[in-house]
């Protein structure tokens, strides 16, 4: 699950559906403050 929030990117799909990657930076400080990883 954390291999999927961190290693995502930007797609589009079927119908130019576009779906942006989480911001990096974001996700691993909120996982941080949360104690989920250290570092």
């Amino acid at each position: 699950m954390l291999n999927a929030l961190v290693a995502n990117q930007e797609m589009i799909g079927r119908d130019g559906n576009r779906m942006p990657a989480l911001p990096h930076d974001k996700v691993v400080a909120a996982l941080k403050a949360r104690g989920v990883i250290i570092g």
